[in-house]
This record gives C-alpha cells, sequence and structure tokens, in this order.
C-alpha cells in the first residue's frame, strides 16, 4: 500500500529527520537591524511557514511576541 504524504511526513517529523534545527542567519540579520534598540516585548511577529519552528524558537528565546503558522 501507497503512503500518503501526510503519513510519511508525520513518520519523518515524529524522527526528527530533515529538520533544521538552527533559524537563518539572514532572518537573524534582518530581526536584528530591523528592530535594534526596540523592546522586542512589544513587536509581534508571524512566521507564515514557520515548518518546525526553528525560527520561532529564535525570536521567543528573544523575547518578541511570536506566533508562527504553517
Amino acid at each position: 500500500m501507497k503512503e500518503n504524504n501526510r503519513t510519511l511526513w508525520e513518520r519523518r517529523y515524529q524522527r526528527g529527520e530533515g529538520m533544521v534545527r538552527y533559524p537563518f542567519d539572514s532572518v537573524i540579520s534582518f530581526v536584528n537591524h530591523r528592530f535594534k534598540n526596540r523592546d522586542p516585548k512589544k513587536i509581534k511577529i508571524l512566521d507564515f511557514g514557520c515548518g518546525p519552528g526553528n525560527h520561532l524558537v529564535y525570536l521567543v528565546e528573544n523575547k518578541f511576541d511570536a506566533f508562527g503558522v504553517d
């Protein structure tokens, strides 16, 4: 029986396959440049297409009010 994409993705996600663990340098650079000298708690950021949430982890750890949608 051929596996559907959702089942395949769920199995790979549970094993941690293909997941990026750290945010991309370009995202870190953009956030640091764009919001320099501002209180991150007052900044809402939507990570659209967040995947496993590697950018969300970075944003939340740096006190941004961050949300993700995949």
